[in-house]
């Protein structure tokens, strides 16, 4: 079956949702204030009886972050065997792509001291094999102390000082947010079809329906290209959050 056919019957399959979508409006984006979203939220984890998790900020970008955790008074963190910082993703399909995201601790501060002993344990990645997406980084973390760390006893304060790199893109350059390229303010099927009807178009050498804002907001798993990858990550990503929703 040539390419050709086999897009027009998915484009088909993906436009039979009964939505109408009018390309003549769609052209007409609006303009507003920069939407900037999460792509994960940072934790310190104590694995003692039961883990407890105390919430840090939310991780918007690529960069170097320095975060203190208040553990005063809190039993399962001044008697934890094990301390991780966690960053975990805010959506299912993830923060960026295994191999490319990366956590570096720089700094360990105790009490207000500077600990300097080594991390228990390099960060690790905890990734999906489901999606479309595969190896999608979905969890991240290095543990700060285990049963062998000696020096590490946190009573008032843990203080972490640690950079980001390789995370995927949480805004576009000129105002929406990545999947909405209709500018509707939600993520759904109709914005996975429009991207695949775009994608149509460049495959057959005729002209895309994006503007440069609609672009940049289709390139849904931020790899330079408009194509059926994103088109079917919109998709997943809609459905399972229809799901958690419901």
């Amino acid at each position: 079956m040539k390419k050709t056919k086999v897009l027009s019957i998915a484009i088909s399959m993906m436009l039979g949702i009964g939505s109408a979508a009018s390309m003549t409006s769609f052209a007409e984006t609006k303009s507003g204030d920069l939407k900037e979203v999460s792509v994960g939220t940072s934790y310190l984890r104590s694995d003692s009886d039961s883990d407890t998790m105390l919430k840090g900020e939310d991780i918007y970008s690529n960069g170097r972050y320095d975060l203190t955790w208040d553990v005063k008074g809190n039993y399962n963190f001044i008697n934890a065997v094990d301390i991780d910082l966690c960053i975990e993703g805010n959506d299912p399909i993830g923060m960026g792509e295994y191999g490319e995201v990366k956590l570096d601790i720089e700094e360990i501060w105790v009490d207000g001291e500077k600990y300097d002993g080594g991390l228990a344990r390099q960060p690790l990645y905890a990734w999906k094999t489901d999606g479309v997406l595969n190896h999608g980084v979905i969890k991240m973390e290095a543990r700060l102390k285990n049963r062998e760390t000696a020096g590490f006893k946190a009573t008032d304060s843990v203080r972490v000082v640690f950079s980001v790199t390789g995370l995927r893109r949480s805004v576009t350059e000129m105002g929406n947010l990545y999947g909405d390229v209709n500018s509707d303010d939600h993520i759904n099927a109709v914005d996975a079809s429009l991207v695949l009807s775009h994608y149509a178009n460049i495959s057959t050498n005729r002209e895309g329906i994006f503007n440069k804002e609609q672009s940049v907001a289709a390139d849904f798993n931020s790899d330079g290209s408009i194509n059926a990858v994103d088109a079917s990550a919109i998709l997943y990503y809609y459905a399972r959050n229809s799901v958690t929703n419901d």
